[in-house]
């Protein structure tokens, strides 16, 4: 009896492999089921059949009944373990069903009128993109296609006469999700093109690999933090008013024509200014930066700039800016100096270069400045 079930089970399993060999996965899963169905249907009959015979088989004294159940054993535990690796892919099938399903309904909830429910669907996105980041690229591509698509239209529900400094929560919410410094979506390129930013605050982030091309940005204020503006995207096309820096490191940068913008200990490098008006640098060190076409009503203070050129269109007639306490170290002016246009006060003046016509006013004994190897000429320093 014991011979006819292990030719059995032998024929099941060889029928079994023969099976997998030739046929689809789908219909091997199938097959196993039914042959897993019939064989402990059939076992339970042998067993119930065969009970007293099988009984003295596992007796103590019977060596080949003490190995079978080993076996047994054995493939007890193989089946325990079959069975908890499809309980494991059953249970993430249905966790990733779970979270298409949240994912879904967080996009759905993006397009609300009622900002209440817009804000959910953005922290619920966000715990997504955290947990599972299969969902972090997407969450943030969406992020930043929400800015570029509704920004504008947030601001003008926002009465700026009443209420100068509000600011949109919803943006300010996307804002530091995507640009906290040890956040998720640090690693990815931003387009934040063509989008209004009103009153927003990057606190503490790194901001780079942004592309804010014909963007609108007043009343932004940036603190502490790497920000190259301009690497894979393009900022002279946008346009800065009021906006503030403290503590941040710019590098790189093409910086518009800026209005009201106020930089204070901020670090320059290799910056290029196409235009400031009204601009403010309060102890800030410049390196290797450029100012071109003009300045306005611009004033430096506890500032050092090196190597850094000022240059000023012959036929625009700009006025009222001012060094004062500032260190220059081999920088150049290439333009008409007089105290009407700039003035430069208590300053330290290290092989800079100026235009002939300046010398008078610069070596004044009334604006305290202190002249080291400096150069007077008509050539461009």
């Amino acid at each position: 009896m014991l011979r006819s079930i292990k030719l059995a089970s032998v024929r099941m399993w060889c029928f079994f492999i023969i099976f997998i060999t030739f046929f689809k996965w789908n219909w091997i899963k199938k097959l196993l089921l039914v042959l897993v169905s019939l064989s402990t249907i059939g076992l339970i009959y042998l067993l119930v059949r065969n009970f007293v015979e099988i009984s003295r088989f596992f007796e103590k004294d019977n060596s080949q009944g003490e190995l079978f159940k080993v076996c047994l054993t054995a493939l007890a535990g193989i089946g325990a373990l079959v069975a908890l690796y499809y309980s494991a892919r059953r249970v993430r099938a249905v966790e990733k069903g779970n979270v298409d399903t949240r994912f879904s309904n967080a996009v759905g909830h993006l397009g609300n009128e009622n900002h209440a429910v817009v804000l959910g669907g953005i922290h619920a996105l966000h715990q997504i993109a955290v947990k599972h980041k299969s969902y972090t690229q997407v969450v943030h591509s969406l992020f930043c296609s929400f800015i570029r698509e509704n920004s504008t239209k947030l601001y003008e529900k926002i009465d700026f006469e009443k209420e100068p400094r509000k600011r949109s929560v919803i943006i300010q919410t996307l804002i530091d999700y995507l640009f906290n410094k040890d956040g998720i979506y640090k690693h990815f390129e931003f387009d934040l093109s063509h989008c209004t930013l009103i009153n927003c605050e990057f606190k503490l982030v790194d901001i780079k690999n942004v592309n804010f091309s014909y963007s609108i940005m007043k009343n932004c204020f940036f603190s502490s933090g790497k920000k190259n503006l301009n690497k894979n995207g393009d900022l002279l096309t946008s346009k800065l008013t009021k906006c503030r820096f403290y503590g941040s490191e710019l590098s790189g940068c093409h910086l518009p024509h800026l209005f009201d913008c106020v930089f204070e200990k901020v670090s320059f490098t290799d910056c290029m200014f196409y235009g400031v008006t009204r601009g403010h640098f309060w102890d800030s060190n410049m390196i290797k930066c450029e100012f071109m076409n003009f300045i306005d009503k611009c004033h430096f203070s506890n500032t050092n700039l090196t190597e850094c050129r000022i240059r000023n269109h012959k036929e625009w007639n700009y006025h009222d800016n001012g060094l004062y306490d500032c260190k220059l170290t081999k920088c150049g002016f290439n333009f008409f100096i007089t105290p009407s246009y700039i003035e430069f006060y208590r300053c330290e003046l290290t092989e800079c270069g100026f235009p002939e016509i300046a010398k008078e006013y610069i070596i004044d004994s009334k604006n305290k400045n202190v002249l080291n190897n400096c150069r007077f000429d008509e050539s461009y320093h």
